[in-house]
């Protein structure tokens, strides 16, 4: 005759084992083709060139997304409603839908290259959202991975670049101790097939251009739920000078070109040609700025 006593700690050393395994954690990636997910303004996908290199091990994919203000017309791209750095043109691009449980680690790296620079503050953003949103708003953001803003990179406070007050770059930014902005000249400009016909300039003679390097960046999921990934990038002040917001992760695909700027509607029209006449003010402004 079987001992229940016996039956019992078995099935409990069973349940123990089994516990760990249930609520392992996995790490989760987005749908890995750029063709499925969502555009405002220019993204694209392209192999490493000019600045910006590939990552080794499991991010050497051959392919790299990215976001960029070059040849974008779209204005409804910024991260926040209001206008926070007098945002122009930019881009934003929202992954296809994940699933991922509590507990479960998101891992990506971004590259940010800009050549502009002191007095426009183009900035970029990388951050997890929750599915079901319709609206780039802060209070639809589940996790920080990145916040990043040009023209401040001497004050040491390019990340987080006072976009947001709620990251914090050493809670997701695994290398942001070593962090080193590769900051570039006109002498010495940055270069990248994504900046358009931006690659190879440079605002200005100071060191204000350049590219970040990669961040490595993590999330851990909180909840179990539905989840897109969302990269941006803006142009600040006026137009004249591009930047880029590069982005890789795990088996990541894609074939270029993935989206292009809508038509704008008439009333985005007029207030473009508004734009462009402040552009002008604004030209003059860089001339006087870049012969003193």
């Amino acid at each position: 005759m079987r001992n229940p006593k016996n039956l019992s700690l078995a099935l409990a050393a069973l349940t123990a084992l089994a516990a760990p395994l249930a609520a392992q954690a996995i790490a989760v990636v987005p749908p890995t083709d750029l063709a499925g997910w969502t555009t405002v303004g220019v993204s694209g996908a392209t192999p490493a060139n000019g600045s910006i290199t590939e990552l080794a091990g499991a991010y050497a994919n051959g392919s790299l997304g990215y976001v960029s203000t070059a040849g974008s017309t779209a204005i409804g791209a910024a991260l926040t409603p209001s206008l926070q750095f007098n945002e122009q043109n930019g881009s934003r691009i929202r992954s296809a839908a994940f699933s991922a449980n509590a507990g479960d680690t998101f891992a990506a790296a971004f590259n940010y290259i800009t050549t502009d620079g002191s007095g426009f503050p183009d900035y970029a953003w990388a951050r997890i959202v929750r599915a079901d949103i319709s609206a780039a708003t802060i209070t639809n953001t589940v996790g920080w991975l990145v916040t990043v803003r040009s023209g401040n990179s001497d004050s040491g406070t390019m990340i987080p670049g006072g976009v947001t007050d709620e990251y914090r770059p050493r809670d997701t930014i695994t290398n942001f101790d070593t962090f080193n902005f590769n900051a570039r000249t006109a002498n010495n400009p940055p270069l990248f097939s994504g900046l358009g016909d931006a690659t190879g300039q440079c605002f200005n003679l100071v060191s204000d251009c350049g590219f970040t390097g990669w961040l490595r960046t993590t999330h851990t999921f909180a909840a179990a739920g539905s989840y897109r990934l969302e990269v941006g990038v803006m142009n600040a002040v006026d137009n004249q000078f591009d930047s880029a917001m590069v982005f890789d992760f795990a088996g990541l695909t894609g074939t270029p070109p993935l989206a292009a700027s809508p038509i704008p509607e008439p009333a985005t029209q007029s207030m473009m040609l508004l734009g462009a006449l402040a552009s002008i003010a604004v030209a003059l402004r860089r001339r006087r700025h870049t012969e003193r």
